[in-house]
């Protein structure tokens, strides 16, 4: 890793840092977008002159500070709250409003929608007024709600109040996670005061992967009929967890390998890895064959991105592996440090708020961790048969992962799995057969329903004989060790050890570790 040679490293750091300090003030600045002008302008100034070879950091300075000042200015603009004709200023006398569903709803013990605000009404008015913002309602399962789709258009009478945080201070905050899903405000909302006035107002794309996910879901009902192996293999194929039962959760979380309930990087590493070995065999050369392998590949892991229902993890995923294939399609050698600060400036560039989503944290730590680590650990061994470095790579795969994401995990979870290493071996080896398996299952029920009833009945005893080993994991003695709490300030300065470390493997001389 050189910065000099890697230029999206070098400028997504001020970026992320511009990010970082809007979320941390949370405060607008009119002026800011007229100074980001007037620097871009000078910016184009300087950049056509000529400076003493010893001012030429001078340069680079300015256009640190420029892209920190921009990724501040887009952190705000992205705030809902700051939105212009805000729904908030008309409360609390509205009553009466107006918005388009934006997500697919989630189910649960409630109802939770997502609402685009539109318009609102005043009580003893009959006049319409414009307003924007987002609304998080909350609604009593039935028949009619539960009905309720991505693109509908409702009408809805409740009283709008601010998400609040809880009252105690170690518990999970819930207004935390939805002002990073930038949402701020919420509804309880009785089934009697909501109409629905339209359907089809959102992207047709977005529709069609929802309905996807939905006949997916469906299908995998039909062939996994245990509530277990069902929520398993539709987090494992779809990426939807919302059926994952608690003790389901904590089994899974408590070997260290929750990561594998959600189809993400690690999925569509799989997905990617099988696609180049079938398009190896067609021996394009030169490099109108790689961009033609690259438009095959990316064909299908956008398609299957789509078809699963293109939730956000698998979302990720696909950006960070699309950057990465045009990288190799045009320019051969793509530095890996190059592609991972560009994917995660594509996706900070459409929506500033994931750099606080702890899916994204982890998901990019787990990869820049494997990047980095499982080279330095795999020239430590000695060369061995291949029925032996198989399994060898996937365990020093999970351990280089599981190192990248140490500290969050700590952070967030309070607790490190002891026994991860002997679980990733079982949800790697496990999830990749079944990624495929599952594919072809799906292609199966519409042509060959009698083999797809075989190969159903296969994958459904090798999820449930996943989950007994997981389970047997867990009751391991010393399994988890708990209660880890680590405050905010601490958490840069773990990574900032894991750096050291890093630096120890990268140049063997132990004076990193030294300080």
């Amino acid at each position: 890793m050189n910065p000099h040679e890697d230029p999206c490293l070098r400028l997504f750091i001020p970026f992320v840092a511009g990010l970082g300090l809007a979320a941390w003030l949370d405060i607008p600045l009119p002026w800011l977008r007229t100074m980001l002008i007037a620097g871009l302008a000078l910016g184009a100034i300087l950049s056509t002159r000529s400076f003493a070879y010893r001012f030429r950091w001078l340069f680079g300075v300015f256009l640190n500070l420029l892209l920190l000042l921009f990724g501040y200015d887009h952190f705000i603009r992205h705030d809902e709250r700051w939105q212009k004709n805000h729904f908030s200023t008309f409360l609390p006398a509205a009553r009466h409003w107006v918005g388009t569903v934006y997500e697919a709803p989630a189910k649960g013990q409630k109802i939770r929608i997502p609402v685009r605000i539109e318009g609102f009404r005043q009580p003893g008015s009959a006049h319409w007024l414009p307003a924007s913002g987002n609304l998080m309602l909350f609604l009593e399962p039935g028949p009619d709600t539960e009905m309720l789709r991505y693109g509908d258009r409702l009408c809805f009478q409740a009283g709008v109040q601010v998400t609040e945080g809880p009252k105690n201070p170690h518990a999970f905050d819930y207004s935390r996670y939805l002002h990073y899903k930038n949402l701020h405000y919420q509804a309880f909302v009785q089934a009697d005061s909501l109409q629905l006035i339209d359907s089809h107002q959102g992207w047709r794309i977005w529709e069609m992967a929802y309905e996807s996910r939905s006949r997916l879901l469906g299908l995998l009902q039909k062939y996994f009929p245990q509530a277990q192996e069902y929520a398993v293999a539709s987090a494992l194929l779809v990426g939807y967890t919302q059926d994952l039962s608690d003790e389901l959760r904590s089994a899974y979380a408590e070997t260290g390998s929750m990561h594998a309930l959600a189809v993400s990087g690690t999925h569509i590493g799989m997905l990617y890895t099988g696609l180049m070995f079938l398009v190896a065999r067609l021996k394009w050369r030169g490099k109108s064959g790689r961009i033609a392998e690259a438009g095959i590949v990316l064909f299908v892991i956008w398609a299957f991105t789509l078809l699963t229902g293109a939730t956000a993890s698998v979302l990720r995923a696909s950006v960070m592996f699309s950057v990465y294939m045009l990288g190799k399609a045009f320019w051969r050698q793509a530095s890996a440090w190059n592609v991972l600060p560009a994917s995660a400036l594509m996706l900070l560039l459409h929506n500033p708020f994931l750099l606080f989503d702890v899916g994204f944290q982890l998901s990019y730590t787990a990869v820049a961790g494997m990047v980095f680590f499982y080279p330095r650990f795999y020239k430590m061994f000695p060369p061995m048969s291949r029925w032996l470095n198989e399994p060898l790579k996937v365990l020093l795969v999970g351990v280089s992962a599981q190192l990248g994401t140490l500290p969050l995990t700590l952070y967030y979870f309070h607790q490190f799995p002891v026994y991860f290493w002997l679980s990733g071996w079982v949800v790697v080896l496990v999830g990749a057969v079944f990624l495929w398996g599952g594919a072809l299952l799906v292609l199966l029920d519409s042509v060959q329903a009698g083999i797809a009833e075989i190969l159903g009945m296969l994958l459904f005893q090798m999820l449930h004989w996943m989950n007994k080993i997981i389970f047997l994991i867990q009751e391991l003695p010393g399994a988890v060790i708990r209660n880890i709490w680590i405050p905010d300030w601490f958490l840069p300065f773990i990574y900032l050890g894991l750096g050291f470390f890093g630096a120890t493997l990268a140049t063997r001389k132990g004076k990193w570790l030294m300080g």
